[in-house]
């Protein structure tokens, strides 16, 4: 976790900002299917990706009711929409950081922005409840544990 993504934030983009990583799309926006067939070689396209507070919460949502509860089954379905969803989140933070104008100099190793933090927090709460009815062996214990230990937000769990 906590990867910072090479992001051009100064000037401010006024609109948009573009970031070419198209594993982070929202997949209920654009869904491609290229079967057996060979991929487009060099072809570049920018795919809206709306990263605000209730985006990303709302695609969590989308996680749980695609894929109903966690189990075995489908934790590595889990994990993987999941990890789409904290890249998104980095992205979101490290913007805010900027337009918040923290000192990227300090001497704390972590830079987060107050808007990432409430974000995690939120997550942290569907994760949660999540857990509150998972079968599977990891998921999202691991998940829990990474945002809590990266955003420095401290949590009771009964499984610690």
């Amino acid at each position: 976790m906590s990867i910072y993504h090479n992001l051009d934030v100064h000037p401010e983009p006024e609109r948009v900002l573009y970031i070419n990583e198209t594993e982070i799309a929202d997949n209920s926006l654009c869904e491609t299917n290229y079967d057996d067939q060979e991929q487009p070689d060099n072809v570049r396209v920018y795919i809206p990706l709306d990263l605000n507070h209730n985006a990303i919460i709302r695609r969590m949502g989308q996680i749980g009711l695609r894929n109903g509860y966690p189990t075995e089954r489908n934790e590595f379905q889990y994990v993987s929409d999941m990890q789409k969803i904290i890249t998104q989140l980095e992205i979101y933070d490290q913007v805010w950081f900027v337009r918040e104008k923290n000192d990227v100099d300090s001497p704390e190793k972590k830079h987060h922005s107050l808007h990432g933090k409430k974000l995690v927090e939120e997550m942290l709460d569907i994760l949660e409840q999540w857990e509150e009815n998972s079968a599977a062996e990891c998921f999202p214990y691991d998940q829990i544990d990474e945002l809590e230990e990266e955003y420095g937000i401290v949590r009771e769990h009964h499984w610690k």
